[in-house]
C-alpha cells in the first residue's frame, strides 16, 4: 500500500471528514444523481449484471442524458434482461436498436455489445465466473475478461472488422492493457462486488471489495487533489492507484465505499470548480482542503 501524497499515516481530521461524508451522502436519496437506479430495479443479480454492464459502460457524459440512454437500451431488453441477451441474434434485432445512439457510440455499437455478452453467456454463466477465471489483481482480470470480449467475432454486424473500424465500440471496451483509468470498468466492478447497501449491488459474492480500484471520474478526481491523496495532475492510472490506497488507510477492507459520497460533492457542485473566493469557507471540505488551506490544487 502506498502512502498519501505528503508520506503521512492516517490522519484524525482526515478520518472525521470521511466518515462524515460517508454518512451523509451514502443514502438512496442521493441515488437520483446516478445511473444505479436503473440497475437497483431489477431483482436478480445476473439482471443487475446485464443491466450493470450496458450502464457503465455507457456512463460518460451527462447522468440525465446517460439514464436516458440507458433506460432506452433496457427497454428493449424487457422484464428479464439476462434472459434476453442470453439468447441475442444480431441478425433477428428490430430495426428500433438500430436507431440508438448516444454521444460517440451507435445503435450498431449496441447490437456489437450484447452479441459480445451473448457470446459470453454462451460459455460462461456470468462475467463473474468469467472475472474470476483471471488471477492476479483487478486490472490483471480486467485485462483477461475484456481480452476475452474483445476475440468475440463481431464481423456480421459491420461492413469491415468492428473492432478496428468502429470508434464507438472501442470506445465502449476500453482496452485495460492500455493503461488508462478504466473508470468505467472500475465502477461496473464497484457495482458489481460492494454488498447491497442500498447504493452498490452486491451482485457478484465471490470478490473481495478490498481489491476494487476507484472510478477515477472528473469530480474524484479534482476532490482527491485537493486532499491531497493524488499527486498525479491527470486521471491516469498511476492517479487510481493513489487515490485508492490513500482511501485504504481509513477502511482497508472497502476502500471503494467513500466513492460515492466524495463523488457527490462534485455532482451536487458541494466541491467547486470555479467560483473559490465566494464559495470555499462553506464547503463542507474545507478543512482538510489544500485548495482552503495551501496553494491552489
Amino acid at each position: 500500500m502506498t502512502q498519501p501524497e505528503n508520506g503521512a499515516g492516517p490522519d484524525r481530521q482526515m478520518k472525521r471528514f470521511l466518515d462524515r461524508i460517508y454518512a451523509r451522502y451514502a443514502r438512496p436519496e442521493y441515488l437520483g444523481t446516478d445511473p444505479l437506479p436503473l440497475v437497483r430495479r431489477y431483482s436478480d443479480s445476473k439482471d443487475r449484471e446485464v443491466a450493470g454492464v450496458i450502464a457503465a459502460l455507457a456512463a460518460y457524459g451527462r447522468v440525465s442524458a446517460i439514464c436516458a440512454h440507458v433506460e432506452e437500451c433496457l427497454l428493449l431488453l424487457g422484464d428479464r434482461p439476462y434472459r434476453t441477451v442470453r439468447s441475442f441474434r444480431a441478425d433477428e434485432v428490430p430495426s428500433s436498436f438500430l436507431s440508438i445512439r448516444y454521444r460517440f457510440h451507435t445503435g450498431r455499437d449496441i447490437v456489437a455489445l450484447l452479441s459480445v455478452l451473448a457470446s459470453i453467456y454462451r460459455t460462461h454463466d456470468s462475467l463473474e465466473t468469467l472475472f474470476r477465471s483471471f488471477s492476479g489483481n483487478t486490472y490483471d482480470r480486467l485485462e483477461g475478461m475484456v481480452g476475452e470480449f474483445r476475440k468475440t467475432d463481431i464481423s456480421h454486424i459491420y461492413d469491415a472488422d468492428g473492432w478496428k473500424s468502429s470508434y464507438g465500440l472501442n470506445y465502449l471496451f476500453t482496452d485495460p492493457s492500455k493503461g488508462g483509468a478504466c473508470k468505467r470498468w472500475n465502477l461496473f466492478l464497484r457495482w458489481m462486488i460492494r454488498e447491497d447497501d442500498g447504493i452498490d449491488c452486491g451482485a457478484w459474492s465471490d470478490c473481495d471489495p478490498a481489491e476494487l480500484q476507484v472510478p477515477l471520474d472528473t469530480h474524484l478526481h479534482r476532490i482527491g487533489r485537493r486532499l491531497g491523496f493524488i499527486p498525479q495532475k491527470t486521471a491516469s492510472r498511476a492517479a487510481v492507484r493513489s487515490m485508492t490506497s490513500s482511501l485504504a488507510l481509513y477502511d482497508s477492507r472497502d476502500p471503494v465505499r467513500f466513492d460515492f459520497p466524495l463523488c457527490r460533492l462534485g455532482i451536487l457542485d458541494r466541491c467547486p470548480s470555479e467560483g473559490f473566493a465566494e464559495r470555499c469557507a462553506q464547503c463542507e471540505m474545507f478543512d482538510p482542503c489544500r485548495r482552503a488551506v495551501g496553494p491552489p490544487a
